[in-house]
């Protein structure tokens, strides 16, 4: 009788128990990660991150980096060997904020700006992984799907390749979690903050905006929405005001709109037409311990099979079918998409700040897939911020869990086990995304328990 009396207390130790030792676990593993990730870092040039990383030197010298162009005798920090030949315009595809914002560490060798960056992109990763475990109740269940799901993340092609090429997409997601846990928790939902962190979040990647344009349906959001943007509007002023660089920002729309107009017209020209500087590569030297020639960026360590999938449906649709699809096609289906998620929110009355975020980040991404410029599989790190927010809406039950990490284990395996695998892996964990979104009402802890 004693021990049956001890039982349940006995029990519930031991859930205790385990929900500590579970993120303990995974923060073993997160370390393992980040050598691993080091190690790749160090042995890839990280074609993505020298352009940025070259672009915002350049800025620092007062030449414009979008027009930029190496020339014998010009210090060998400021060449890119993995540009591209253009008439106008180098391959520098950063915002000016961007590169502005990471002047600081452009003044370090190369070297040692890979190995602090993909420590920077370690924490960023890591830490919306383990903010996940921050759900109030959280289930020991729940616990190790996480765990399972933030492993096959970490050691998937898709992250491998945002590593390997030096990306930033990681940082987007990132920053707009951080803005929301310090603005929009639920004691004191500070919504014209959050909309000011989003609109200076928007100068590294203007289309950011769109995932605050659901909250232009509810009126009551009308007055922090019009606050914020004011103080947004005054703050970019001030900034191209004090740092003079509202040329530069021309000049990236411009070289925008040059490019986009080159992946429209032919997408597939720019492997042709790779820089490689001859002048420097016959002297058989280094350029910041990384070759002189584009050779390591063609295929940076990936199996062919699974390198620089893209995921634009003019892409895809090339790729089976040979035709692609026109640009005029591609917005007029958003803007039909887009007035379908609004009028669906409009339809269903109340709506949430986290609902209104879901249903941006839904028009960010379907816009992302839609124009003609690659979306590769290295973007994939934004799909945390979705994923983060319907977590903690109680909107994501065990069996999608269990998709999303099926899902991600195919992002895994290194060799090709059916065609387009990581665009159709992705494909998938947005739609069942989608499906969460869409679905009326949250699951209780014990609905989540039982919907096996």
């Amino acid at each position: 009788m004693l021990s049956k009396h001890f039982q349940p207390t006995d029990t519930s130790n031991k859930m205790r128990l385990h929900s500590k030792l579970i993120p303990v676990i995974l923060s073993l593993f997160l370390g393992c990660f980040l050598a691993k990730d080091l190690y790749e870092a160090n042995n890839n040039p990280l074609v993505d991150l020298r352009n940025r990383v070259v672009g915002s030197r350049v800025l620092n010298t007062g030449v414009s980096p979008y027009t930029f162009r190496w020339q014998p005798g010009d210090p060998t920090s400021l060449l890119n060997q993995y540009d591209l030949y253009s008439p106008q315009y180098s391959f520098c595809t950063a915002t000016p904020a961007f590169l502005c914002l990471i002047k600081p560490l452009a003044g370090l060798s190369y070297s040692h700006i890979k190995f602090y960056w993909t420590i920077f992109s370690f924490i960023c990763v890591a830490w919306i992984l383990l903010s996940l475990y921050a759900k109030k109740n959280i289930t020991v269940k729940q616990q190790i799907i996480l765990g399972i799901i933030s492993v096959l993340f970490l050691a998937g092609n898709n992250w491998r390749q945002s590593v390997i090429q030096g990306q930033y997409y990681v940082l987007f997601p990132f920053l707009l979690l951080a803005a929301y846990a310090l603005t929009l928790n639920k004691k004191n939902r500070q919504l014209t903050a959050f909309i000011i962190l989003v609109g200076i979040a928007s100068l590294l990647r203007p289309i950011l905006l769109l995932i605050v344009m659901p909250l232009i349906i509810n009126p009551s959001y009308y007055a922090a929405i019009l606050k914020g943007g004011i103080v947004t509007c005054g703050l970019v002023g001030l900034y191209l005001l004090s740092t003079g660089e509202l040329r530069e920002w021309r000049l990236y729309s411009k070289s925008s709109g040059y490019w986009l107009n080159h992946y429209k017209t032919s997408p597939d020209s720019l492997k042709d037409v790779p820089q490689i500087n001859q002048y420097w590569a016959s002297k058989g030297k280094l350029i910041e311990g990384e070759a002189g020639t584009e050779t390591k960026a063609v295929e940076p360590g990936m199996p062919s099979q699974i390198t620089s999938q893209t995921l634009n449906l003019t892409h895809v649709s090339k790729t089976i079918t040979g035709k692609s699809i026109p640009l005029y096609l591609c917005i007029l289906l958003w803007g039909i998409i887009a007035g379908t998620i609004l009028g669906y929110m409009i339809w269903k009355k109340k709506n949430t700040i986290d609902d209104c975020l879901v249903g941006g980040f839904m028009l960010y991404y379907l816009l992302e897939i839609l124009l003609p410029v690659p979306k590769n599989s290295y973007c994939f790190p934004e799909i945390l911020l979705p994923v983060s927010l319907l977590w903690k809406m109680n909107k994501i039950n065990s069996a999608q869990l269990y998709i999303i990490t099926v899902c991600l284990f195919i992002m895994c395996i290194p060799v090709k086990v059916f065609p387009l695998q990581l665009v159709c892996s992705e494909f998938f964990i947005m739609a069942t995304l989608i499906y969460c979104y869409l679905k009326q009402g949250t699951l209780s802890h014990k609905q989540f328990n039982r919907r096996e």
